[in-house]
């Protein structure tokens, strides 16, 4: 299967707004602690040191985001099936040093799941998926990653987390296999901090 499947969601491509609250973005951080994102320059990046929102649609168990990258930071994060109330999520990190890394989060604490080498540049797409147990990470719609975990298996919300780095066309939703017969796919993608 192709990835991403998903349209994009949101491009930035609007006047500044800080902090996010067009479209459908949360109006407030996912992780406890972090500040919120803005649209500035037609990209979106972190307000203070570290940003984070989700999408108020909720994703679907099966599911993708993604993101393309405008200006590297200290981290890129996209994330998936979250809990808000409790602060748990799977999340892909992009670190600058070139070390993507899957962690699951389990009320603000954060549990590396598994790792990998491989560098990446502005203009390059990164995304994150859940289909079952499978997580998946790719780059410019090749895997890059791929592991199982069974610990969060519903749906919830998706979204990006930034540390002083911008990312364009934001994506996702549910996959195609978690929606067979209606055309809908999902991608996630995790953008943001170092953890």
């Amino acid at each position: 299967m192709a990835f991403p499947t998903q349209p994009v969601l949101d491009s930035f491509h609007r006047a500044n707004e800080n902090p996010l609250t067009t479209v459908n973005w949360s109006t407030g951080s996912f992780v406890p602690g972090d500040g919120q994102l803005q649209v500035s320059s037609s990209q979106c990046a972190n307000v203070v040191s570290v940003g984070a929102q989700y999408w108020i649609n909720n994703g679907t168990a099966d599911c993708e985001v993604y993101a393309t990258v405008k200006q590297l930071g200290n981290n890129q994060q996209c994330f998936l099936r979250a809990n808000i109330a409790s602060s748990n999520c799977y999340l892909l990190d992009l670190a600058a040093t070139g070390v993507w890394t899957i962690y699951k989060e389990s009320s603000g604490t954060f549990t590396s799941l598994g790792s990998t080498t491989l560098a990446f540049a502005n203009g390059d797409q990164y995304g994150f998926e859940a289909s079952g147990t499978n997580l998946r990470a790719y780059k410019n719609g090749t895997l890059a990653m791929s592991l199982t975990d069974a610990s969060y298996g519903s749906g919830g919300p998706f979204g990006l987390r930034l540390a002083s780095a911008a990312v364009d066309n934001f994506g996702g939703g549910p996959t195609s296999t978690s929606n067979a017969g209606s055309g809908m796919t999902s991608q996630f993608m995790l953008v943001g901090v170092g953890v």
